[in-house]
């Protein structure tokens, strides 16, 4: 499936028919395998209420959900071809977390130009989980907790509210993030970013040592960038295992992958722009400065604050991957 430069991001779309197999796995599967929010919790004048949905409260996010699809094209998109932004909200504190880990990790594999960032948010970190207690997720930042909350606040279509996990799509459609089928669904048809972005080492880079300089551009015309949205350097961890030593995860040990480390602005687009690239794409900023640690990589979004919709984006070459 070809992106569409003139679709909008977070345009609704038309409902879909309902897969087959919807109602036995509504009648059969534990409402804590759809989503799970803490016991008690609150931050920043938002209250998590107790326990897991009821399985009605799961079959009426699952309505939700789908009530913006169009029907599924009969010419999907390869997964060469899906291109777009899953961005994942999770904790290690959580128990119906490591699901929608493992999918996360399936993803990474089967979708290489889908950008997939993992955020742990940090309200699990002080719930104390019976004589397991708590354990302080080492991932974890008040500042994703904020960014899961900024994605709410907007008209995030799709399955809303703040829970792990939970796995917003596009910047514009909330889905849990252990369901797959819903969430290839929404790959393969939400209106994706108008654009893929290149990030490249400039000539300025040393590529033996942690600081790198990056070049970033796009192919389009400059009447369709969004001039007054801003570039947004994500830096991430490609994988990490930790050993769990308290709460509901107590004595399991969990791998991560693309955990964000940092969400750095690089500038509004409309004052960034430096020209064009050599083969005619727009050169949308040079000579980004990034620290990247062993294991670690990166990538390059256009985003409205808040965060808001996803106009374009890109992980960095593989190449300077550390």
């Amino acid at each position: 499936m070809k992106y569409d430069r003139k679709a909008q991001p977070g345009a609704r779309l038309s409902s879909p028919k309902r897969p087959k197999s919807r109602r036995s796995a509504l009648v059969t599967a534990p409402a804590n395998e759809f989503v799970h929010k803490p016991a008690r919790t609150w931050f920043s004048g938002f209250s998590v209420s107790l326990g897991a949905l009821t399985l009605s409260m799961v079959a009426a996010s699952l309505l939700a959900f789908f009530s913006g699809f169009t029907a599924k094209s009969s010419n999907a998109a390869t997964d060469s071809e899906l291109f777009g932004v899953a961005e994942l909200f999770t904790s290690h504190g959580c128990y119906s977390c490591p699901p929608a880990d493992a999918l996360f990790e399936k993803m990474i594999k089967e979708h290489p130009n889908v950008v997939a960032l993992e955020y742990h948010v940090d309200y699990w970190d002080t719930l104390i989980h019976g004589s397991d207690g708590s354990f302080k997720d080492p991932f974890s930042s008040s500042d994703y907790t904020l960014r899961q909350q900024a994605y709410n606040n907007q008209y995030l279509e799709g399955r809303r509210g703040v829970y792990t996990p939970q796995m917003v799509l596009n910047g514009s459609y909330g889905a849990v993030g252990s369901q797959k089928e819903y969430i290839d669904y929404a790959l393969n048809n939400l209106p994706q970013p108008a654009m893929q972005l290149a990030v490249k080492p400039s000539e300025n880079s040393d590529n033996g040592g942690n600081t790198l300089s990056l070049n970033i551009s796009a192919r389009a015309n400059e009447d369709e960038l969004p001039l007054k949205s801003g570039l947004w350097l994500m830096v991430f961890h490609k994988e990490r295992t930790t050993k769990i030593t308290g709460g509901e995860n107590n004595r399991k040990t969990l791998t991560n992958h693309h955990i964000v480390t940092s969400i750095q602005p690089i500038g509004r687009v409309g004052k960034t722009i430096a020209g064009k690239t050599e083969d005619g794409a727009i050169l949308l900023a040079e000579n980004v400065r990034v620290e990247l640690e062993e294991g670690q990589g990166c990538a390059v979004l256009i985003q409205d604050a808040l965060p808001g919709n996803v106009y374009a984006a890109g992980y960095c070459d593989r190449s300077i991957w550390k």
